[in-house]
């Protein structure tokens, strides 16, 4: 898959250096929690986030995230949707359009685990309390290093609190979908695949790269992975 480290860099997950096999079976580790009840526990937020994700519920997913970080963090999701769709698009057009079919490598569909708790396919592995905040650790898809999820107890209620990225990542990632319409219709017009093996080479993945390193002085909370001790 391409530049699966670029698009943990560029939804800002932090990474932990726990060595650790796909859905391995690891301590359920727990600390005392406040009085709430179990099906609103941390962890089962992140089920929740995932699953309404994957239905592009923002309406259900606004009320799990902390205010101050709610919509700048759903105007991230909205750009990855974009980037999504986009290659989801062309990964279609070029199969039906050529005898060979692209290797994965030209697909970037790995980003779709790399999102933090909004990953596709995620394992839970621990979720740790510290008063009114907690970490909950998980794996995206097949992924190492592992996502610390932080969330913070507001009312009775557990939200996520995703960390900050720059601002200026969400027109990069925009950039990157539109670049990737730009090669689906010259795909569709006819070009050859040596052309769409360039396109990705030589205006995909240093867009992912301009993605990855998007940096501005005033930046809002558009990550989805969490920075924690």
């Amino acid at each position: 898959m391409v530049a699966v480290a670029a698009w943990c860099a560029c939804v800002g997950c932090d990474k932990s250096e726990i060595p650790a096999r796909a859905g391995a079976a690891e301590p359920r580790a727990h600390t005392a929690s406040p009085d709430v009840p179990r099906d609103q526990s941390p962890a089962n937020v992140v089920r929740r986030l995932q699953s309404l994700y994957q239905q592009r519920d923002y309406a259900r997913i606004a009320p799990l995230i902390v205010e101050d970080r709610r919509d700048a963090t759903l105007q991230l999701l909205e750009a990855v949707d974009e980037v999504i769709d986009a290659n989801a698009a062309l990964q279609m057009t070029a199969k039906n359009k050529y005898a060979a079919v692209p290797s994965e490598t030209w697909n970037l569909a790995a980003m779709e685990d790399n999102l933090g708790p909004f990953s596709k396919h995620i394992c839970i592995i621990n979720q740790r309390f510290k008063g009114a905040t907690a970490v909950v650790t998980l794996q995206g898809g097949d992924n190492i290093p592992l996502v610390h999820a932080a969330f913070e107890l507001v009312g009775v209620e557990w939200q996520y609190r995703p960390e900050r990225t720059p601002f200026c990542m969400l027109t990069e990632l925009r950039k990157l979908a539109r670049i990737l319409r730009d090669v689906e219709e010259s795909v569709v017009r006819g070009a050859p695949l040596d052309s769409y093996f360039d396109a990705f080479l030589y205006r995909v993945l240093p867009q992912i790269s301009r993605v990855a390193t998007a940096t501005d002085e005033s930046s809002l909370a558009v990550a989805v992975g969490n920075e924690t001790e």
